[in-house]
Protein backbone atom coordinates (compact mmCIF):
# COMPACT_ATOMS: atom_id res chain seq x y z
CA UNK A 1 0.00 0.00 0.00
CA UNK A 2 1.90 3.34 -1.43
CA UNK A 3 0.77 6.41 0.75
CA UNK A 4 1.77 9.90 -1.04
CA UNK A 5 2.39 11.64 2.70
CA UNK A 6 1.17 9.70 6.27
CA UNK A 7 -1.53 7.73 7.23
CA UNK A 8 -4.74 10.20 7.09
CA UNK A 9 -2.53 12.90 5.79
CA UNK A 10 -5.35 14.49 3.65
CA UNK A 11 -7.18 14.96 7.36
CA UNK A 12 -4.64 17.16 8.58
CA UNK A 13 -4.99 19.88 5.77
CA UNK A 14 -9.02 20.34 6.24
CA UNK A 15 -10.62 23.17 8.10
CA UNK A 16 -10.81 23.35 11.64
CA UNK A 17 -13.73 22.71 12.35
CA UNK A 18 -14.34 19.79 10.19
CA UNK A 19 -16.71 17.23 11.34
CA UNK A 20 -18.02 14.37 9.67
CA UNK A 21 -21.72 14.43 8.67
CA UNK A 22 -22.43 10.71 8.93
CA UNK A 23 -22.51 9.11 12.03
CA UNK A 24 -19.73 7.45 13.98
CA UNK A 25 -21.20 3.60 13.72
CA UNK A 26 -21.41 4.16 9.92
CA UNK A 27 -18.35 6.06 9.22
CA UNK A 28 -16.10 2.72 10.63
CA UNK A 29 -13.99 0.82 8.34
CA UNK A 30 -14.17 -3.09 8.49
CA UNK A 31 -12.91 -4.64 11.81
CA UNK A 32 -12.68 -1.57 13.81
CA UNK A 33 -15.26 0.74 14.59
CA UNK A 34 -14.71 4.28 15.49
CA UNK A 35 -14.76 4.50 19.58
CA UNK A 36 -17.36 5.55 21.27
CA UNK A 37 -15.27 8.32 22.91
CA UNK A 38 -14.72 9.95 19.47
CA UNK A 39 -18.49 11.03 19.80
CA UNK A 40 -21.50 11.14 17.69
CA UNK A 41 -19.86 13.35 15.14
CA UNK A 42 -16.43 12.58 14.95
CA UNK A 43 -13.93 15.78 14.14
CA UNK A 44 -11.36 15.99 11.74
CA UNK A 45 -8.70 15.22 14.67
CA UNK A 46 -10.79 11.81 15.65
CA UNK A 47 -10.83 11.16 12.29
CA UNK A 48 -7.14 11.19 11.76
CA UNK A 49 -6.48 9.33 15.04
CA UNK A 50 -8.92 6.95 14.08
CA UNK A 51 -7.14 6.01 10.82
CA UNK A 52 -3.61 5.49 12.38
CA UNK A 53 -5.33 3.09 15.20
CA UNK A 54 -6.85 1.35 12.07
CA UNK A 55 -3.47 0.97 10.29
CA UNK A 56 -1.73 -0.40 13.57
CA UNK A 57 -4.22 -2.26 14.76
CA UNK A 58 -4.49 -4.58 11.20
CA UNK A 59 -1.00 -3.95 10.89
CA UNK A 60 -0.90 -2.64 7.67
CA UNK A 61 1.90 -2.34 5.16
CA UNK A 62 1.48 0.95 4.37
CA UNK A 63 4.91 2.23 2.42
CA UNK A 64 4.11 6.56 3.54
CA UNK A 65 6.21 9.34 1.41
CA UNK A 66 5.58 7.21 -2.04
CA UNK A 67 4.03 8.72 -4.91
CA UNK A 68 2.43 7.07 -8.03
CA UNK A 69 3.06 8.99 -11.27
CA UNK A 70 1.77 6.53 -13.34
CA UNK A 71 0.31 2.56 -14.41
CA UNK A 72 1.39 0.55 -17.46
CA UNK A 73 -0.12 -2.21 -18.51
CA UNK A 74 1.97 -5.51 -18.32
CA UNK A 75 1.84 -8.98 -19.79
CA UNK A 76 1.34 -10.03 -16.18
CA UNK A 77 -0.87 -7.51 -14.73
CA UNK A 78 0.57 -3.54 -14.46
CA UNK A 79 3.92 -1.85 -13.52
CA UNK A 80 3.56 1.02 -11.31
CA UNK A 81 5.98 3.65 -11.65
CA UNK A 82 6.51 5.36 -8.49
CA UNK A 83 9.13 7.89 -7.22
CA UNK A 84 11.06 4.98 -5.50
CA UNK A 85 11.24 2.92 -8.84
CA UNK A 86 8.75 0.52 -10.37
CA UNK A 87 6.64 -2.38 -8.77
CA UNK A 88 5.33 -4.95 -10.25
CA UNK A 89 1.67 -5.53 -9.45
CA UNK A 90 -1.47 -8.80 -10.37
CA UNK A 91 -3.90 -5.74 -9.67
CA UNK A 92 -4.32 -2.43 -8.68
CA UNK A 93 -6.56 -0.47 -6.67
CA UNK A 94 -6.83 3.07 -7.19
CA UNK A 95 -7.98 5.24 -3.52
CA UNK A 96 -6.96 8.73 -4.47
CA UNK A 97 -10.39 10.05 -4.26
CA UNK A 98 -13.12 11.55 -6.33
CA UNK A 99 -12.33 15.32 -5.60
CA UNK A 100 -8.41 15.00 -4.53
CA UNK A 101 -8.06 18.02 -6.85
CA UNK A 102 -9.46 21.06 -5.70
CA UNK A 103 -11.22 22.89 -8.72
CA UNK A 104 -12.15 26.66 -8.76
CA UNK A 105 -14.30 27.76 -12.49
CA UNK A 106 -12.95 30.32 -14.23
CA UNK A 107 -15.45 32.88 -13.18
CA UNK A 108 -16.70 35.85 -15.73
CA UNK A 109 -16.43 39.90 -14.79
CA UNK A 110 -13.90 41.13 -12.24
CA UNK A 111 -13.96 40.66 -8.26
CA UNK A 112 -11.79 42.65 -6.26
CA UNK A 113 -12.11 40.68 -3.12
CA UNK A 114 -10.12 37.30 -2.16
CA UNK A 115 -11.94 33.82 -3.76
CA UNK A 116 -10.48 31.03 -1.46
CA UNK A 117 -11.66 27.21 -2.33
CA UNK A 118 -13.24 25.43 0.65
CA UNK A 119 -9.78 22.98 0.18
CA UNK A 120 -7.61 26.61 1.39
CA UNK A 121 -10.35 27.43 4.22
CA UNK A 122 -9.06 26.52 7.70
CA UNK A 123 -10.57 29.09 10.40
CA UNK A 124 -12.70 32.37 10.49
CA UNK A 125 -9.93 34.46 11.43
CA UNK A 126 -8.88 36.29 8.10
CA UNK A 127 -12.74 37.22 7.76
CA UNK A 128 -13.65 39.06 11.19
CA UNK A 129 -15.65 42.15 10.53
CA UNK A 130 -16.08 41.28 6.44
CA UNK A 131 -18.81 40.71 3.99
CA UNK A 132 -18.18 37.18 3.01
CA UNK A 133 -20.52 35.00 0.34
CA UNK A 134 -20.17 31.20 0.58
CA UNK A 135 -21.03 29.45 -2.72
CA UNK A 136 -22.28 25.70 -2.33
CA UNK A 137 -24.51 24.73 0.78
CA UNK A 138 -23.15 21.30 0.78
CA UNK A 139 -21.49 19.60 3.65
CA UNK A 140 -18.11 22.11 3.98
CA UNK A 141 -20.24 24.92 2.27
CA UNK A 142 -22.93 24.89 5.05
CA UNK A 143 -20.13 23.95 7.55
CA UNK A 144 -17.98 26.72 6.71
CA UNK A 145 -20.96 29.42 6.59
CA UNK A 146 -21.92 28.68 9.92
CA UNK A 147 -18.15 28.43 11.18
CA UNK A 148 -17.61 32.05 9.76
CA UNK A 149 -20.70 33.52 10.86
CA UNK A 150 -20.17 32.62 14.89
CA UNK A 151 -16.31 33.38 14.23
CA UNK A 152 -17.04 37.25 13.56
CA UNK A 153 -18.32 38.27 9.77
CA UNK A 154 -19.90 41.65 9.66
CA UNK A 155 -22.14 39.46 6.66
CA UNK A 156 -22.41 36.01 5.42
CA UNK A 157 -24.14 35.72 2.61
CA UNK A 158 -24.79 31.47 1.76
CA UNK A 159 -25.11 30.92 -2.33
CA UNK A 160 -27.36 28.02 -3.86
CA UNK A 161 -28.38 27.18 -7.14
CA UNK A 162 -32.11 25.38 -5.72
CA UNK A 163 -32.94 26.29 -2.08
CA UNK A 164 -33.09 23.12 0.17
CA UNK A 165 -36.46 22.00 1.88
CA UNK A 166 -35.03 22.10 6.20
CA UNK A 167 -37.08 21.20 8.61
CA UNK A 168 -35.51 21.76 11.79
CA UNK A 169 -33.48 18.46 13.88
CA UNK A 170 -34.37 18.34 18.03
CA UNK A 171 -33.57 15.98 20.44
CA UNK A 172 -36.55 14.32 19.91
CA UNK A 173 -36.35 14.24 16.68
CA UNK A 174 -37.57 11.24 14.74
CA UNK A 175 -35.86 10.06 11.04
CA UNK A 176 -38.02 10.29 8.11
CA UNK A 177 -36.78 8.66 4.44
CA UNK A 178 -38.95 10.35 2.03
CA UNK A 179 -39.92 7.85 -0.77
CA UNK A 180 -39.36 8.82 -4.33
CA UNK A 181 -36.60 12.11 -3.57
CA UNK A 182 -34.43 9.48 -1.40
CA UNK A 183 -33.72 12.80 0.84
CA UNK A 184 -33.76 12.31 4.97
CA UNK A 185 -35.46 14.76 6.42
CA UNK A 186 -36.11 15.02 10.85
CA UNK A 187 -39.44 15.57 12.51
CA UNK A 188 -39.83 16.88 16.19
CA UNK A 189 -42.99 15.41 17.91
CA UNK A 190 -43.96 18.89 18.86
CA UNK A 191 -42.79 20.41 14.77
CA UNK A 192 -47.01 21.52 13.72
CA UNK A 193 -46.36 24.37 13.20
CA UNK A 194 -45.04 26.52 10.25
CA UNK A 195 -42.25 24.59 9.52
CA UNK A 196 -44.28 21.01 9.48
CA UNK A 197 -46.22 22.08 7.71
CA UNK A 198 -44.22 23.51 4.41
CA UNK A 199 -42.19 20.49 4.37
CA UNK A 200 -45.13 18.45 4.56
CA UNK A 201 -46.44 20.23 1.75
CA UNK A 202 -43.30 19.27 -0.29
CA UNK A 203 -42.83 16.06 1.03
CA UNK A 204 -45.98 13.29 1.26
CA UNK A 205 -44.56 11.24 3.74
CA UNK A 206 -44.02 13.83 6.08
CA UNK A 207 -47.41 15.12 5.92
CA UNK A 208 -48.46 11.68 6.82
CA UNK A 209 -45.86 12.64 9.72
CA UNK A 210 -47.36 15.47 10.75
CA UNK A 211 -50.97 14.13 10.91
CA UNK A 212 -49.76 11.40 13.12
CA UNK A 213 -48.27 13.45 15.10
CA UNK A 214 -51.19 15.35 15.73
CA UNK A 215 -53.16 12.44 16.76
CA UNK A 216 -50.55 10.90 19.39
CA UNK A 217 -49.51 7.86 16.40
CA UNK A 218 -46.43 7.39 15.11
CA UNK A 219 -46.82 6.22 11.29
CA UNK A 220 -44.83 2.63 10.76
CA UNK A 221 -43.94 3.65 7.36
Amino acid sequence: MFERGDVGAAWTTRYDRLHLHTVRWLSCLPGYRIPRAFGKWPSRDRVLEYLQRYADRMSLSVRAGIEVKRLDRDPAGWKVVTTEGVIEAERVVIATGHSNVPYLPAWSGAFAGEIVHSAQYRNPAPYVGKRVLVVGAGNSGAEIAVDVAEGGAAEVLLAVRTAPSIVRPTRLASQVKCSGSRRRAYLSRSSTGSRARFAASRFPTLRRMVCRRRRGRTPSS
